[in-house]
């Protein structure tokens, strides 16, 4: 019997929005650099693993970091 391995589909959710993974390949890091270039508030937020659904998608929650300005 082969061992077969399958990579997780990933999306990334944003104020209610969500995001199909940009590169498989991607670390998270990668993938909130390339987020934050058509939304610049990313840049700074933490992703945060959430919910994997029942077809295995896993859903990973973007949350700006509050804090105070100035």
């Amino acid at each position: 019997m082969a061992l077969v391995v399958q990579a997780l589909k990933r999306v990334f959710m944003y104020h209610g929005t969500q995001f199909a993974d940009p590169g498989p390949s991607l670390s998270i890091e990668q993938v909130r650099d390339v987020l934050s270039m058509a939304h610049p508030d990313i840049a700074t937020a933490e992703i945060e693993q959430g919910e994997v659904r029942q077809d295995g998608t896993v859903v990973y929650n973007v949350r700006r970091k509050v804090g105070q300005k100035g």
